[in-house]
């Protein structure tokens, strides 16, 4: 569930802004990948509305796995036609409750700049010593930085 803050009506008309909405379907897909003719057209909010949607999901997806055992192999099973996986149900549902004690971390945003590149469409180019040490920060061990 999102409250709108840019209008989709052109791709539905109950989408206008200010509109408080549970997303299902075409509403959500025009959510996290509306761009053309919504807001500023730009990535940025296109991004900060996928943020916003994998957040609510997230907590959706505990909530619904708190309530009900049968969760996970009831989603399994209604997604089967749509996905091809290797794990069975079973040791995904075995999965669910061993990431129930995982820490979720917030989403990393690098930092860097945006600007209007060439082809006249806008870019976004990480701050070098930023995109460095997120790296480091995240696939090295302490013990490894001075390796370096």
């Amino acid at each position: 569930t999102v409250t709108l803050k840019d209008d989709f009506s052109h791709l539905d008309p109950q989408m206008t802004i200010g509109t408080t909405l549970r997303l299902c379907g075409k509403q959500a897909e025009y959510f996290v990948r509306g761009r053309h003719e919504v807001g500023d057209n730009s990535n940025l909010q296109r991004m900060s509305r996928q943020r916003e949607f994998l957040e609510k999901m997230l907590d959706l997806l505990t909530e619904k796995i708190g309530q009900s055992a049968m969760f996970v192999s009831e989603l399994f099973e209604a997604l089967d036609d749509h996905l091809y996986t290797s794990m069975d149900s079973a040791w995904l549902t075995n999965q669910t409750y061993v990431m129930d004690h995982y820490q979720r971390r917030e989403i990393i945003d690098l930092e860097g700049q945006h600007r209007i590149g060439e082809d006249g469409f806008l870019e976004f180019h990480p701050y070098e010593d930023k995109l460095k040490k997120l790296l480091i920060d995240i696939f090295m061990e302490e013990s490894e930085v001075g390796t370096l």
